[in-house]
């Protein structure tokens, strides 16, 4: 068990102490089923999330990092879903980039409701068929899967699969390892490419704004955020909910188009906080960055 692992399980322990007869049972059928029969672990398992969360059912592949934490919590990454259930209201539009197998789609799509719009986007092949099929199995219509990798330029770009078949998230645009040392392949594919610029621009033809930016790409944040410069400086630009482990330059970007970067941290007594980069608190790192006219839905200074 990781350190990021722990930290999400000591989270959950106080924010969701009721449920914790419910953890013990699945944490005792994963046990036995895996010594049972270790091959379960790679067959497509469906999920149900916690009530606190939403009634919301995943496939899931237990071997795989974030499968594993839905099977046994039934939520991924606490404070970015407290977060985003804090910030959504009915009728937005959010646009999900690297949805993974759609936990965060789901989510928001559920807060958003039927007037709102989550557009997901997954380039990686495998992780997107089930994507797709989560968005069915929840009968979601107001869910868009598409296939592009965001990044600086449309077009086409170079895509590194994980080298590791239980851990195929932290596949990305970026050659060479991941984060934490985990190999991705050497010979990337070919995938579709599309800016933010260009998608906000679809969207505003079909008289939609984007609201909120949710992004997990693995390295590439610098640029997914350079290709949408035109989205960042509007006046209606979009929340933005991040993951970025080197923050420098993307925090540099994102503070010359006027945005505010802080790291939302969860807290005991008042709930989800935001607290200033570079601070004593240790955690995910999980970002959120704001403008002025965000201000009633995040509460920041």
């Amino acid at each position: 068990m990781d350190a990021g692992e722990i930290r999400r399980r000591l989270e959950l322990l106080v924010d969701l102490r009721r449920e914790l007869p419910r953890y013990a049972r699945l944490h005792a059928a994963y046990r036995a089923r895996s010594r049972r029969d270790p091959g379960w672990l790679d067959r497509p398992q469906v999920v149900r999330l916690s009530p606190a969360v939403d009634d919301l059912a995943l496939e899931v592949v237990a071997r795989d990092e974030i499968g594993r934490f839905l099977y046994l919590y039934g939520l991924w990454d606490l404070v970015g879903t407290r977060l985003v259930q804090r910030v959504l209201r009915p009728g937005m539009t959010v646009l999900d980039v690297g949805a993974n197998i759609g936990y965060f789609s789901l989510v928001a799509a559920r807060r958003v409701g039927p007037a709102g719009l989550v557009v997901s986007f997954e380039p990686h092949d495998e992780i997107r068929a089930r994507l797709e099929g989560n968005v069915a199995r929840n009968g979601l219509a107001n869910v868009v899967v598409r296939p592009e990798a965001v990044t600086s330029s449309s077009g086409e770009v170079r895509f590194y699969r994980s080298a590791d078949a239980g851990n195929q998230g932290i596949s990305s645009t970026v050659a060479g390892s991941a984060a934490h040392g985990e190999p991705r392949e050497q010979q990337p594919l070919v995938v579709p490419a599309v800016r933010l610029d260009e998608v906000r621009d679809e969207l505003a033809g079909a008289g939609r704004t984007i609201d909120l930016v949710k992004l997990d790409v693995e390295g590439a944040e610098t640029a997914a955020f350079a290709g949408g410069a035109g989205l960042l400086d509007a006046a209606d630009a979009p929340l933005l909910v991040f993951e970025a482990y080197e923050l420098g330059p993307v925090a540099a970007l994102l503070r010359g188009h006027g945005y505010t970067v802080r790291r939302p941290v969860h807290d005991r007594r008042r709930g989800i906080r935001l607290a200033e980069v570079g601070g004593s608190d240790q955690g995910e790192p999980n970002y959120l960055a704001y403008k002025p006219h965000h201000r009633a839905l995040v509460g920041g200074d």
